[in-house]
């Protein structure tokens, strides 16, 4: 599939259903546009949660060319961070307790706490108690850094 192609199919959805369709439309993909295209919708896509498990699947992927994950600028603030980071992830109670962690982490504690406590599009779990948890791990379990949204956005996959 052509990136014309693929914008043409990606203009269509909006940030509920974008995920699903990259999703759906994966293997057809070369591995740079795989890697470029996952970036680009997950950090434009909402209400995640329940398509939680395809989302980990997806950057567990084993394709060549991962770095296309994050734009150079992206690659190359990574590169300056310290070995040990502390992550923080907006939270429910019910995700704390479980310890099957998101994906979505931040370098900034402020922002994972507007994540937990005010942002209402996570329609799923809005109804449930809300924290923050921070770790800290080291930058090599980093899959990527979004700096887009001013989220600094950490994707850690956990330790398996």
């Amino acid at each position: 599939m052509s990136r014309k192609q693929l914008n043409k199919i990606l203009i269509m959805a909006n940030s509920f259903e974008r995920f699903h369709v990259f999703y759906q439309i994966r293997n057809s993909l070369s591995d740079k546009l795989y890697w470029e295209t996952l970036g680009y919708v997950y950090s434009l896509s909402d209400n995640l949660y329940d398509q939680r498990k395809k989302v980990r699947r997806c950057f567990r992927e084993r394709r060549p060319h991962k770095s296309y994950l994050m734009s150079k600028l992206e690659r190359d603030y990574l590169n300056t961070l310290p070995e040990t980071l502390t992550i923080y992830r907006g939270m429910t109670c019910k995700e704390y307790k479980s310890k099957e962690f998101g994906i979505s982490w931040t370098l900034k504690k402020e922002k994972a706490e507007f994540f937990a406590f005010t942002y209402w599009r996570n329609f799923s779990t809005n109804h449930l108690k809300k924290m923050v948890h921070s770790i800290d791990i080291k930058k090599s379990q980093v899959e990527a850094y979004f700096g887009g949204r001013n989220e600094s956005e950490i994707i850690y996959l956990g330790s398996k």
